[in-house]
């Protein structure tokens, strides 16, 4: 007979039931139920798994989970039960359950949670609990003290909860790890999960601006070290409230401009290291990351490719600031030949061209230094320099993210020029010639209307404008409307010479005539 660890049960292996004998039903230790009308057939199924060790219920409202739970023959051996979507059990069967370890409840909503806690019997051995998106019923958060030996605690998008006292979670000295998403904390609330004695491995969410794109913030990693992420909207309010000479680090995403030398002195107190986060270069010069590095101590700079970027434990793009200085001098020595140009076409043409010209496609290359000191790109990165590059010239500019031939994490750019949207993708071509291959889409110039550009691009993430026309489109109406200039300044000209040669021949008719004494 066939042994099996992980049974799936749904109607449909009610079909063969010969095979189903063949299993070794008696060594099933993970159940997985995902049928919504079950054939009373299974419930005798599952009465034969007397070996269950976990117990996954998933379906929606309508699954009868305490009919389930009754038949399960062994319920003192069942250590793990995952409920998704379905209503919470509430017969005295689910009393039987005492030896549950680890609770995962997900999506369930019109529940109560308090009359389920209660429930648990030996509340004293869950040791590991996981709430996502469940209606709390305006229930405190501190509901789950109630069982006190929890070692992993993930909360991710409660609803209708009070987020009172974390008390609970940072005094309990068994606690390893705690994962806090989709909700916020306050920040007077980091002070409290900083004097904790047993602290460890915490990530909660910050009361965030809602302007902002990223989301605050706080973390203790293993070692007990502290990092607090703010963004600079929330930066006075975090400096009032929160003991800064608590956090081992601090980590500012500059995303408007504010005068971040009002707080020199404070942030001083943070026990190592002050790192700031910006969208591009383009944001940050050279004399300002001097000023910051001599009088705040700022050692690092991370430049974010997108919001989802910013990890505190892995900083992708993090760069020393003497690294930084020597990109951005690079930047302002490309920026400064191409802004010579007046027109903001050319301007463009001028980057795309040293770009295309100087810049070397080497898919090993990693950051932003190998672009702009090293001369080579990866395909991503040319999206993010030249972006920096038209940033710094005035443009209005994205990064946009998705598809290229069906294949996925792909950037490319959007540019405004004289008031229209074009698409633009460089490491397409460069990649192309790198590979000696021939594009499949070959276009003539390099700003693309929508239609054009996404025949082979599929646009993701970025919030992608609307690009309805293409450079030569551009070109033909520019050249349109000069022809009409020309005719108009023509037409003006011969208007004006009439009226001069109108104005002369009055002024010599209205002449006297000469003196005859003057000749002689």
């Amino acid at each position: 007979m066939e042994e099996l660890k992980k049974f799936e049960l749904n109607n449909k292996i009610l079909e063969d039931f010969d095979k189903l004998m063949t299993y070794h039903l008696d060594k099933v230790e993970e159940i997985e139920i995902n049928e919504i009308f079950i054939n009373p057939k299974l419930y005798n199924i599952i009465s034969l798994c007397t070996n269950a060790k976990t117990l996954k219920i998933s379906g929606d409202m309508r699954v009868d989970v305490n009919k389930i739970i009754f038949n399960i023959c062994k319920p003192e051996k069942l250590e793990t039960l995952i409920l998704n979507s379905v209503k919470l059990p509430t017969n005295k069967s689910f009393s039987r359950f005492t030896n549950l370890q680890t609770i995962s409840l997900n999506n369930i909503t019109f529940c109560d949670i308090n009359g389920f806690f209660n429930k648990i019997v030996n509340k004293e051995k869950i040791i590991a609990l996981n709430l996502t998106n469940i209606d709390f019923c305006k229930k405190p958060i501190s509901l789950c003290s109630m069982f006190p030996k929890l070692k992993y605690f993930n909360i991710d998008g409660l609803k209708n909860c009070n987020f009172d006292d974390f008390n609970f979670i940072y005094e309990n000295k068994n606690m390893e790890r705690f994962e806090f998403y989709n909700n916020e904390i306050k920040f007077e609330q980091i002070n409290e999960f900083c004097k904790g004695r047993y602290t460890k491995n915490i990530e909660v969410n910050v009361e965030t601006s809602e302007s902002c794109n990223i989301s605050n913030a706080f973390e203790i990693d293993s070692d007990g070290k502290t990092s607090l992420t703010v963004n600079t909207l929330d930066l006075e309010k975090c400096i009032d409230t929160v003991g800064l000479y608590k956090l081992t680090n601090l980590f500012i995403i500059l995303e408007n401009n504010i005068d971040i030398e009002q707080y020199i002195r404070k942030f001083k107190k943070v026990k190592e290291n002050v790192t700031l986060a910006i969208k591009d270069i383009a944001y940050l010069s050279v004399e300002e990351a001097n000023k910051f590095r001599d009088r705040l101590g700022v050692e690092f700079i991370n430049i974010l490719e997108n919001s989802e970027d910013l990890d505190i434990n892995n900083l992708k793009y993090c760069y020393s600031v003497s690294d930084y200085i020597k990109i951005r001098k690079n930047l302002d020595e490309i920026v400064s030949n191409v802004s010579k140009h007046t027109e903001d076409l050319n301007k463009f043409n001028e980057l795309y061209n040293y770009f295309k010209s100087n810049i070397k496609y080497d898919e090993d290359a990693k950051d932003l230094k190998c672009v702009f000191l090293d001369k080579e790109s990866s395909y991503n990165f040319f999206a993010i320099a030249i972006n920096s590059c038209l940033k710094l010239l005035g443009f209005d500019s994205k990064i946009i993210g998705g598809e290229i031939n069906s294949e996925d994490g792909f950037l490319w750019n959007q540019v405004c020029i004289n008031e229209e949207w074009y698409n633009f993708d460089l490491a397409e071509e460069k990649k192309a010639k790198a590979d000696k291959k021939v594009l499949q889409y070959v276009f003539k110039g390099n700003l693309l209307s929508d239609e054009q550009f996404y025949k082979n691009h599929v646009p993701l993430f970025g919030e992608p404008e609307i690009c309805e026309t293409e450079l030569q489109e551009m070109k033909k109406e520019i050249k349109r409307e000069l022809k009409e200039n020309s005719k108009k300044i023509s037409l003006f000209s011969r208007i004006i010479n009439k009226i001069k040669s109108i104005f002369k021949f009055n002024k010599t008719k209205s002449l006297p005539a000469p003196d005859d004494d003057s000749e002689e």
